[in-house]
């Protein structure tokens, strides 16, 4: 199960699995929407008797929904195997929420105890609880163990499963991570005359673990009094653990992407003043700017695709159509095209501009603007997002022709009216 803290545009969330009943404690104490693809008969009792705001991909999925209007919004990716292969997006999963009628904007839940400056873990005077931890070995069954290991120049653990080392998807990189908690808890089998050998796993209640972090480990007790509390981490003396925040890093590389590092129209004066304040923060600046930069060979090869291969729809908009050709051509799946969609900003005499990506059954669009408002625009095909970028689909390439038929009439307004002459 993952958590997102926020709604960033990642274009593959997943793979997305069923919901199961010990999962819904966690979506409780969030406040959080429930993003899955079917669920055990203990969890969908529990999404009815709850009323959890839940999304289920088998009524998205575009294997059990083609030919229905939603097919677009859960895929799969065919070089996976069922049921590992299950993906939406979570401009995708916000869109069906707001359909769905559920809260996507809400004041969130303190639930971890987080702290901006650096937590070393160190033993009290007259205590020996904090051990060393530069490899931690954690799983439920002997089959299936995650191996964590430490690296002292990043201060934080990858994580190997069942041998393998763990990266991002779509990047290629090694997860990085900071904070540790692991908990011991009980499983029991669960006789539902299914002989699926689903289980119960206990996360309600009080349950013995650690927080490791920089290298440490210490004890600690988890609190949880009922399954609609948040749970507490406490020391052994009982204080609430702190936790190192690298929400100061973090939100510092949001900002810069979100603002084309500074350059975009949504650079404000409290944008500078919060980017001010952020780097006062222990990290490594431009080592963070410059890994930004850093690509593969076949992203780079793509790009050059994308700057040879742009077409002028007509005065102030340019579009890309990419084929399921070019991407294989290249090694690239979507979510990597999606990251050059900016290239064309320093583009002369431009004001609005997309990607349609063949996705098989959809043809995803991202649309780029340096003044025209078109989140409107994407709206009217099935997408949305903020004024400047957004995104939408279309059905096919005779769908893309009226949607680069309306973003022309929407620029050719916006040159009129701001007396913009090319």
């Amino acid at each position: 199960m993952a958590l997102f803290k926020d709604k960033k545009d990642l274009d593959k969330v997943g793979p997305i699995r069923s919901a199961r009943h010990y999962f819904i404690n966690y979506v409780l104490e969030h406040n959080a929407i429930y993003a899955h693809i079917g669920q055990s008969p203990q969890a969908e009792s529990d999404l009815k008797t709850m009323k959890i705001a839940d999304i289920n991909g088998q009524l998205f999925d575009s294997q059990k929904a083609r030919n229905k209007e939603n097919d677009h919004e859960y895929w799969r990716d065919r070089k996976k195997s069922a049921p590992h292969n299950s993906y939406s997006s979570i401009n995708n999963l916000t869109n069906i929420a707001k359909r769905l009628g559920y809260a996507v904007e809400q004041n969130f839940k303190k639930v971890l105890n987080l702290s901006a400056d650096e937590i070393n873990l160190e033993n009290i005077e007259g205590k020996n609880d904090v051990v060393e931890a530069q490899k931690i070995t954690a799983g439920y069954h002997s089959k299936n163990m995650n191996e964590f290991n430490y690296d002292k120049e990043t201060k934080t653990y990858t994580k190997k499963a069942k041998g393998i080392q763990a990266k991002e998807e779509i990047t290629g990189e090694e997860y990085k991570i900071k904070n540790l908690i692991i908990l011991q808890t009980t499983s029991t089998e669960i006789r539902d005359g299914e002989n699926k050998g689903r289980i119960d796993v206990k996360n309600v209640g009080a349950l013995n673990g650690y927080y490791i972090t920089n290298g440490k480990a210490k004890k600690i007790i988890a609190r949880k009094e009922s399954r609609y509390d948040i749970t507490k981490y406490y020391d052994l003396e009982g204080n609430e653990i702190k936790l190192n925040d690298e929400a100061a890093k973090l939100l510092y590389l949001g900002i810069v992407g979100d603002t084309g590092r500074f350059l975009f129209p949504n650079t404000s004066n409290d944008t500078l003043r919060v980017a001010s304040e952020l780097i006062k923060y222990d990290f490594n600046m431009s080592a963070l700017l410059d890994k930004m930069e850093i690509i593969s060979e076949n992203i780079m090869r793509f790009r050059a695709f994308i700057f040879e291969n742009y077409d002028v729809y007509q005065d102030g908009v340019a579009y890309l159509k990419i084929t399921k050709e070019d991407m294989d051509k290249y090694g690239v799946d979507p979510g990597e095209v999606s990251t050059g969609v900016n290239l064309l900003r320093s583009l002369k005499d431009l004001y609005a501009w997309c990607f349609a990506i063949d996705e098989g059954n959809k043809v995803r669009v991202r649309i780029r603007s340096k003044g025209p408002v078109i989140n409107t625009l994407a709206e009217k095909y099935a997408g949305g997002g903020h004024p400047l970028a957004s995104g939408a689909t279309v059905k096919n390439w005779e769908e893309l022709d009226d949607l680069l038929d309306d973003m022309a009439r929407v620029v050719a307004e916006y040159l009129r009216e701001n007396k913009i002459k090319i």
